[in-house]
Parts: C-alpha cells; sequence; structure tokens
C-alpha cells in the first residue's frame, strides 16, 4: 500500500510537500457502526510521528477534526497502528483521512474515481 501524505515539522506550516510512501502496515480505520448509521461523515487531518529507526507510530494528534469525535478516535485507534518505513515520521507526517457514506478513505484530494466521474459528464 502507498499511501499520499505531506511531511511537515509543524502541523500548520505551509511548507508542507505532498508525498508518496510504501507502508509496511497501513490498515484503514474501522467505521464505528454508530456513526455509520447516524450517516456520519467527515475529513480530518492527523498528525503521525513514528520512531525512525523502527518505524512504529509513538504519536498521534487531531489537526483538524472530521467534525465528530467518534470518527477521530477511530482513525487515531487505527493510525497508531501504522508501521512505517524505517527512517520516515519523526517530524510528523500528515494524513488526511476520509469517512464517507461508502466507506473510509486515506488520501489527499478528491479521487480518481471522483475527478473521472466529474469529467464524464462535462464531456456530454
Amino acid at each position: 500500500m502507498y499511501i499520499v501524505a505531506a511531511m511537515s515539522a509543524s502541523p500548520l506550516a505551509d511548507t508542507r510537500k505532498p508525498y508518496s510512501l510504501p507502508m509496511p502496515y497501513a490498515p484503514l480505520p474501522e467505521y464505528p457502526a454508530e456513526a455509520r448509521a447516524k450517516h456520519w461523515t467527515g475529513t480530518g487531518l492527523f498528525q503521525v510521528k513514528a520512531d525512525t529507526d523502527a518505524g512504529v507510530v509513538n504519536g498521534v494528534t487531531t489537526i483538524r477534526s472530521t467534525g465528530h469525535s467518534m470518527l477521530d478516535k477511530a482513525a487515531e485507534k487505527a493510525l497508531y497502528h501504522w508501521k512505517f518505513p524505517p527512517g520516515i515520521g519523526a517530524g510528523g507526517i500528515i494524513i488526511p483521512v476520509t469517512f464517507t457514506t461508502k466507506g473510509v478513505e486515506i488520501s489527499r484530494g478528491a479521487s480518481r474515481t471522483a475527478s473521472k466521474k466529474k469529467s464524464d459528464l462535462t464531456n456530454r
């Protein structure tokens, strides 16, 4: 699995640069049943810090909430289980997590599928 993320020394820095990196282990967050039943959705940003030698996550901070604490906690719980490649994550990696009615996505911006559908509509 490859993750597109932004690396930053500060969660509010404007100098974040997106990049893609191979992830040895990066499970998606579980969508809590109660949140799914209530149709709660939202996108949050989470700063993840990892030990550069072992690649294990040693800190997760919510930078921007999904709008629902239950979804934020589900994202944080999953991110704590991630494993990064050696040498990555000490300064913090910003991960966008989106909960939609179709499931959970971790990406940057709109998905290719959504972009393609929009272009299909404008070409008609």
